[in-house]
């Protein structure tokens, strides 16, 4: 590998692409999936995928890949999964008009900003990258791009693309009301946190 880094943890808050980018390391690469933490130790090259943010791995040669999205697609695109519940893989299901919960959008909201302050609080003696997801859908090939990898000869992954959209969200114009109010309230102005507290648990 060209670059200095052989272990590469990908970490999200779930649908901003974690999974994605760690398949394309994977299989364009061949590297060693693994249990992180517990098989940490064990290979000399892998690669892995958490939705955990408490991430301390001080080792130069591990890359921890955050994975970013545009926040309200990100809420939408868990919004779906849960309705669905399909999350890596999809099935033939018809789609139908539903509603999202709005109580269950604010929470979902909150977790996910939580995620972020977090993320950047526990890894702040890491080595750290941050990938955005749309880039990575554009092309692949923008993964390697980030991490210092040259591109290999035959970029792939295993995980399909969701079928799914925000067109059968019956009430598409009150979540995006609340997603504006939400972005005005406090949970966007809170100070730095020093401890993470799950509020909500992420399905």
């Amino acid at each position: 590998m060209n670059s200095m880094h052989r272990r590469y943890i990908v970490a999200g808050p779930g649908r901003t692409g974690s999974t994605l980018i760690w398949s394309i390391l994977s299989d364009s690469l061949g590297l060693k999936t693994i249990l992180w933490p517990n098989q940490a130790d064990q290979f000399d090259q892998w690669v892995t995928q958490t939705h955990d943010p408490q991430i301390q791995f001080p080792d130069q040669d591990v890359l921890v890949i955050k994975s970013t999205r545009d926040l309200f697609s990100t809420l939408i695109s868990s919004c779906i999964a849960a309705h669905y519940n399909e999350w890596t893989s999809y099935s033939s299901k018809i789609d139908t008009p539903f509603v999202i919960n709005l109580d269950d959008f604010e929470n979902r909201f909150i977790w996910t900003n939580q995620w972020h302050e977090a993320f950047d609080y526990y890894t702040k003696y890491t080595n750290t990258i941050t990938v955005d997801f749309e880039s990575v859908v554009n092309d692949f090939g923008y993964v390697f791009d980030a991490i210092g990898q040259a591109r290999p000869a035959e970029i792939k992954t295993s995980v399909p693309k969701s079928p799914r959209d925000q067109s059968n969200i019956a009430n598409l114009p009150e979540v995006i009301e609340c997603y504006n109010r939400l972005k005005q309230d406090q949970y966007l102005n809170t100070a730095p946190i020093t401890e993470f507290e799950w509020k909500f648990k992420y399905d």
